[in-house]
């Protein structure tokens, strides 16, 4: 049911007749009722009657002492509660009455017609609508149109329209009262929260409450600040798309970030390090993460690398510990200068001893050990020499040969150095081994009594060569020719060297191979150079070794290069003095005058 008001002494609204006593009343006029005008007598227009089921009501002001006031036609009256007032005061009435029969007059007023005041009168007429419940919808003051912009189904109006915030919606109830007139009402919808789906409301008309679903809008970004304190450190939108409001989400979060040269790492979620923080997603939603600085030593950093493999992985394989950048080619934008670096990574041990290059130079490797398969470790690889520049790079791997990697971070810690030092010991009787990442001149060392050789391996011989320069890159094997074999050597750092490497390898920081895959040179009682297998796998920084083949032996033999190069065999006059013992393919091996015999004596 709808109100419309027909007669007000205030407002003077007038579409009936109306008339005092047959007397007609002035609109905009107070009504001093006498006892032969008590009543308002309401008459329908043009001879019109009111019809049954119309119901009117009526409210106002009079000043009386105590009487009943009411509404009634032919017979029928609705006599308003009994008014307990002092003479002279204002007191509101009010009643309504429903008719159930035609008429044409309606009388309102006092029942005994004696003498009143009324100095605000409203006469209103409800009356039912001749239409549908309502006839369309208002979508933010548009008129939707059913069937394109919303649908019915029983008392559920679904709007077709997508949103991304609450929208404006008002039913529109169209009334058409007994005189004819028409009016529209627009009903505002209240809405909850969303569910993930749609924003929902309820609206009643006439008893009848109906359900307004309006579509939530998909979420298109998330925004992630980054906070050191009260600072901003960075600021990420991720994207979520197809995603809606109110769905849940695990935020992948970063494990550094980076600000003006400054390095920070996020904290830890218990149990989930780093990142897989669950939020509910609104429209405008924030999430904060805490960052710690991270004390770079006095270096720069140079490099920042996340590689989240944002392409093939969900947001939630992320947030169960990084990504796996797995068997994929990688080469960074920034290129590294020559010098002394420290890199941070976060990668996943598969047991494959990956290695990480900058340009031809390898880094650093993962260790190659089968024990926490897959489990995710932060390493930190320092003191790490870069001889040029160069990108740093993953090589693509195939069948899984490489591990996976999610973050790698490069701090330059000092510049290209113009010498580096190597030591020889007396328990090492003179003999050491040399790893450089930098082209170096034997040839202008100091003191001037070290010799450097290159190592080649051919089957379980190895081949010692002097050589005066080497590439950066090198292993070497040295031997001091001073009386107490223990000495210091400053070794200058040159551009370059075209000599050949040789076959020994070597790392810049303590790496872990994995037992029995390398040769370590050592020096025997007599003061000669053999090479035994690792057996427990650590190559020591700047330390060179011999990479063990297939069908190794446990022993190599050691010989050095002849005369063709001018190149002199350092150990000839003691190798003629005296016989030499080896252990080659696990027998023993006595050498004399050029010449090999077993344990018993016999040739071979």
């Amino acid at each position: 049911m709808a109100l419309k008001t027909i007669y007000s002494l205030n407002d003077e609204i007038g579409s009936a007749e109306v008339t005092a006593d047959d007397a007609t009343v002035t609109e905009g006029k107070s009504l001093v009722l006498s006892n032969t005008a008590g009543r308002i007598k309401l008459t329908a227009t043009s001879g019109s009657k009111f019809k049954n089921g119309d119901a009117i009501a009526f409210s106002g002001t009079i000043g009386n002492t105590t009487k009943k006031y009411g509404i009634s036609y032919g017979s029928t009256t609705n006599i308003g509660t009994e008014l307990s007032v002092a003479a002279g005061q204002p007191c509101n009435v009010s009643g309504t009455l429903t008719l159930t029969s035609e008429t044409s007059d309606i009388y309102i007023g006092r029942a005994d017609g004696s003498t009143t005041t009324m100095t605000s009168f409203t006469i209103r007429q409800l009356t039912p609508a001749t239409s549908e419940a309502f006839t369309g919808v208002k979508i933010d003051g548009s008129t939707a149109t059913e069937g394109e912009d919303y649908t019915i189904d029983g008392s559920t109006i679904t709007l077709s329209e997508t949103f991304t915030a609450a929208p404006t919606v008002a039913l529109v109830n169209h009334i058409v009262f007994a005189d004819e007139s028409v009016e529209d009402q627009n009903l505002l919808v209240a809405f909850g929260a969303p569910n993930g789906e749609f924003f929902t409301g309820a609206v009643t008309i006439d008893g009848t409450t109906y359900t307004v679903k309006a579509p939530c809008g998909q979420i298109h970004a998330l925004k992630v600040e980054y906070k050191d304190g009260e600072t901003t450190v960075k600021e990420e939108h991720i994207d979520v798309t197809g995603l809606k409001v109110g769905a849940s989400y695990t935020v992948p979060f970063r494990m550094y970030v980076e600000k003006d040269g400054a390095l920070y790492q996020t904290t830890k979620n218990g149990s989930n390090p780093y990142y897989g923080d669950a939020v509910t997603l609104a429209f405008n939603t924030t999430v904060t993460k805490t960052v710690t600085p991270v004390d770079l030593g006095g270096g720069t950093l140079v490099l920042l690398e996340d590689l989240d493999d944002t392409d093939e992985q969900s947001a939630g394989d992320r947030a169960s510990n990084c990504s796996a950048y797995n068997n994929k080619a990688y080469s960074s934008s920034v290129t590294l200068s020559p010098g002394i670096y420290t890199f941070i990574v976060k990668a996943q041990n598969k047991g494959r001893g990956s290695s990480v290059k900058v340009g031809d130079t390898t880094a650093f490797t993962i260790e190659n050990v089968n024990a926490n398969k897959g489990a995710w470790t932060d390493k930190t690889f320092t003191n790490v020499a870069i001889p040029a520049a160069g990108n740093v790079t993953l090589a693509k791997g195939g069948s899984n040969t490489i591990d996976c990697y999610d973050i790698i971070i490069a701090i330059q810690t000092g510049d290209a150095p113009v010498s580096t030092t190597a030591t020889t010991t007396a328990a090492g009787k003179g003999w050491a081994t040399l790893y450089t990442p930098w082209p170096l001149d034997f040839a202008n060392a100091t003191p001037a009594t070290l010799k450097a050789y290159t190592a080649t391996l051919e089957g379980t011989t190895v081949t010692l060569t002097e050589v005066p320069t080497v590439p950066a890159g090198t292993g070497v094997v040295l031997k001091s020719s001073t009386t107490d074999k223990n000495t210091e050597y400053s070794i200058p750092v040159i551009a370059s060297s075209s000599i050949e490497k040789g076959s020994m390898m070597g790392y810049t920081s303590d790496t872990h191979l994995n037992a029995s895959t390398a040769y370590i040179l050592n020096i025997n009682g007599d003061g000669k150079a053999q090479f035994f297998i690792n057996d427990d796998g650590i190559i020591a920084a700047r330390k060179a070794y011999l990479p063990v083949g297939t069908n190794p032996a446990k022993a190599l033999s050691v010989v050095f290069a002849d005369d063709m190069t001018g190149i002199t065999n350092a150990n000839a006059a003691e190798e003629a003095a005296q016989p030499a013992k080896r252990i080659v393919n696990g027998q023993l091996v006595i050498e004399k005058n050029g010449k090999r015999y077993n344990a018993a004596g016999a040739e071979f």
